[in-house]
């Protein structure tokens, strides 16, 4: 919570995506609750022995957050935010270089600056989101033009108009999950020797950028309460997309995968922090090299 948030409060329309958030975690993790992975598990046996937290179980959980999540308001946010962050016990920790020409702040100078940036005039946040579709023009249906049976794995392949073949293979890892994949054989490998390095970050950069004009921070403001995700990949021998969702969500999943094929995302902002992120890494590998 930044001074703003302090000062005003939080926007409705940030609560009401917290919550359906919050909501829709609880409610896959109740319909998975027979698949749960040993993980899991361990991490509440964790909590419990050693922090005292509860644990009745997702199904009690998920009773509770249907019973009390719809009460919870604004003004109950925002008072248990203020309550927290009122600044008593407020612990400050500075890091800087060893460096003689560094001149280390004493103790006056840090209050001094957080005094400074207590009396800085702010207006509140305005929380800015879209009411566009994700797919703002659906694309030609294709057709099927072909299926066939693999009984020994379990498996119907079906071939569409386009060429592509989708292996079908239905499994009980999970209750309410589906999950894509689709590659194409190449990768890094394609990349030459200068570029290796870019292109290695290249999904990362995509990812941060959002699909379809949609920058990444209004896409996951469209995406809160939804089980649904798809992204790019490169491995060092294949590239493509994957995603998963839950079955009633599946078609946003698959809007999102083709977004990705057809209007990966080009946002300035994300390609600076990237780049910056790169030639860092890069300067690292260099030194590296040179030992």
């Amino acid at each position: 919570m930044c001074s703003s948030d302090l000062q005003f409060g939080f926007n409705q329309s940030e609560l009401d995506r917290a919550k359906a958030s919050l909501r829709s975690s609880y409610e896959q993790a109740y319909n998975e609750r027979d698949k749960n992975e040993s993980a899991s598990y361990a991490q509440e046996y964790l909590g419990y022995f050693l922090n005292d937290e509860a644990s009745p179980g997702i199904a009690y959980e998920w009773r509770l957050v249907q019973q009390l999540l719809p009460g919870v308001t604004l003004a109950d946010v925002t008072g248990l935010a203020r309550q927290r962050l009122s600044g008593e016990g407020s612990v400050v920790l500075a890091v800087m270089p060893q460096k003689d020409s560094v001149k280390v702040p004493v103790e006056a100078d840090i209050r001094a600056a957080l005094a400074s940036a207590d009396r800085v005039a702010l207006t509140p946040w305005t929380d800015s989101t879209t009411t566009r579709a994700l797919v703002e023009k659906a694309p030609t249906p294709g057709r099927i033009t072909g299926r066939r049976e693999l009984p020994d794995i379990g498996v119907t392949v079906v071939t569409f108009s386009n060429g592509v073949e989708a292996w079908l293979k239905p499994t009980d890892f999970k209750n309410d999950q589906v999950a894509f994949t689709m590659y194409a054989k190449g990768g890094l490998s394609l990349a030459s020797k200068d570029d290796y390095l870019q292109a290695s970050f290249a999904s990362g950069y995509t990812s941060l950028s959002g699909v379809g004009g949609i920058k990444a921070l209004d896409l996951q403001k469209m995406l809160a309460g939804k089980v649904a995700g798809a992204s790019a990949f490169i491995s060092d021998s294949t590239h493509g997309i994957s995603g998963s969702a839950a079955p009633a969500e599946l078609e946003t999943a698959l809007q999102l995968a083709y977004l990705n094929f057809t209007a990966p995302g080009d946002d300035s902002d994300a390609f600076a922090r990237s780049e910056e992120h790169t030639s860092e890494l890069q300067s690292r590998l260099h030194l590296v090299c040179r030992l």
